[in-house]
């Protein structure tokens, strides 16, 4: 196989569109590769693509309703058709099961990414039973975690455990130019939790000079901007938005803070811990237990326990020894979340 299109709603600021755009670009630079991707709504690329990958926006609309969903899943089938592809993969849980509906019969196999978390039901209920119902027609399934692998294994037994790719990052290895920044990086929705590490942040009282640095946008960013100022914090707590210098904002941070309430596979986490930050993150149900082995190369605090959370975050801005420690440890995903090495597993998972 060498003709591959990807589907997605859209590539906007998000974990799911950074892995799409990290496997688009690798796979497109394979000698004899064809890549297309095709997003059922037309919306802005924050992430940089491959000039030699060919995009498709099915629908002049950012809307995810239900009327523009089968409106796009309606000309996706002749998109796909006509372009003569060798296999299609879906990577969003919500869109899964419509775009294996859509290519019913035409013999294209579908592979589907289903990122959410192992536990969660997708809502509105009608998604969930359609995801029961079609994902035992796909060709294939992608998961990133073995817990979900084992969970979602009664929808489909062809699994793929495929953790996230590192993106190509920029490491900085001068320590000197850090400063007394604790950074969280995330879409600002209430799964990610950014306002219990708000609570966590004013829990400790003697701060020393640190700042909390939140990089990201979402729905819930007005919320938690008021949230701050409720708590007097807004001299300590800086909000940046989305951002682009990932790499530069990571690099000059001291400690990466991660507080999500639910996972897939934590993007930020990774690459905070490539970049060599010593991170802490509440022990959610999937995702953060399978990059940190607690004390050794992150910490690992129990979900919603906060006490124990603003304890450690408090140790790890005194001991800088233990931020140096964790923060070489860290670095081992370099190797195991390499581009090309999960991409190789994802190419040979299609074509077994």
């Amino acid at each position: 196989m060498n003709r591959f299109i990807f589907v997605m709603p859209d590539l906007s600021f998000g974990g799911a569109q950074r892995v799409v755009s990290e496997l688009l670009n690798n796979i497109v630079s394979i000698p004899g590769n064809h890549v297309k991707l095709i997003l059922l709504f037309k919306d802005e690329c924050f992430f940089s693509l491959n000039s030699d990958v060919e995009v498709k926006c099915l629908h002049n609309s950012p809307s995810m309703s239900m009327t523009n969903m089968i409106h796009s899943l309606c000309k996706l089938r002749k998109e796909v058709v006509n372009w003569e592809t060798d296999v299609v993969l879906s990577f969003h849980q919500r869109y899964n099961p419509f775009v294996i509906m859509s290519l019913v019969g035409t013999g294209i196999p579908v592979f589907v990414s289903d990122r959410s978390n192992p536990y969660n039901k997708l809502s509105p209920k009608i998604n969930e039973f359609f995801r029961k119902i079609l994902y035992p027609k796909a060709q294939g399934l992608i998961v990133q975690t073995n817990l979900s692998a084992m969970v979602k294994m009664k929808l489909n037994k062809n699994i793929l455990v495929m953790p996230n790719p590192l993106k190509c990052m920029n490491y900085y290895e001068d320590m000197s130019q850090k400063e007394n920044i604790i950074i969280n990086v995330g879409r600002m929705d209430k799964e990610k939790g950014h306002h219990e590490l708000v609570k966590i942040f004013s829990m400790i009282i003697d701060k020393g000079g640190w700042k909390l640095c939140f990089v990201g946008d979402g729905p819930e960013r007005n919320n938690i901007e008021k949230y701050v100022k409720e708590l007097s914090l807004t001299d300590s707590v800086i909000f940046l938005g989305a951002r682009k210098d990932m790499d530069e904002l990571l690099a000059k941070s001291k400690i990466f803070a991660f507080t999500s309430l639910s996972e897939g596979y934590p993007n930020a986490l990774l690459e905070a811990m490539a970049m060599g930050l010593p991170c802490i993150s509440f022990d959610c149900i999937a995702g953060p237990s399978d990059l940190i082995n607690n004390g050794d190369r992150g910490i690992l605090v129990s979900l919603n326990n906060y006490d124990e959370y603003a304890r450690c975050l408090k140790n790890l801005m005194n001991d800088e020894a233990l931020r140096r420690k964790l923060g070489e440890n860290a670095k081992y995903v370099r190797q195991q979340n390499n581009i090309h090495k999960i991409t190789k597993s994802l190419l040979s998972f299609i074509n077994k």
